[in-house]
């Protein structure tokens, strides 16, 4: 799990350099948000766990989005950090096909989008997905 998420953090810095001209905010530092589809499952409450680490290390303001498991309120929270003008959004879609049309918005609003897990439909600049298969025999060696 540490060394997924560890993966994560580096994939989502490393397309950090392709916003890296972003507007700043008042504050000065970029925001970078992640919706996550909930926060009370221990892989997403790792992920976001990293996440926020990462990004306060290199001075940016993370932002966590929680729909809680609901894909329309996931679509509204993205339009809504669109027009506040963040500067990236990373995301782990509630349903990959539905997803679409908010990363479309983003994409014509000039904001990247990464995905974590599932990739969404629509133009996204880097997808991290889990080998769910190699985790079981991970998982299933450690009880051996």
């Amino acid at each position: 799990m540490k060394k997924l998420v560890t993966v994560l953090l580096v994939l989502f810095l490393a397309g950090g350099m392709a916003f890296a001209n972003g507007t700043k905010q008042d504050s000065g530092k970029k925001i970078v948000v992640y919706s996550l589809p909930s926060h009370f499952t221990t892989f997403f409450a790792a992920c976001w766990q990293g996440f926020e680490q990462q990004a306060e290390e290199y001075g940016w303001e993370p932002r966590l989005l929680d729909p809680n498991g609901d894909i329309n309120l996931q679509i509204t929270q993205l339009h809504n950090q669109v027009t506040q003008g963040v500067d990236a959004i990373c995301i782990s879609p509630i349903d990959a096909e539905a997803i679409g049309r908010a990363i479309t918005e983003c994409d014509n609003a000039g904001v990247p989008v990464f995905c974590i897990d599932r990739r969404g439909s629509g133009k996204v600049l880097a997808t991290l997905e889990t080998d769910n298969v190699q985790v079981g025999v991970d998982m299933g060696n450690k009880i051996l």
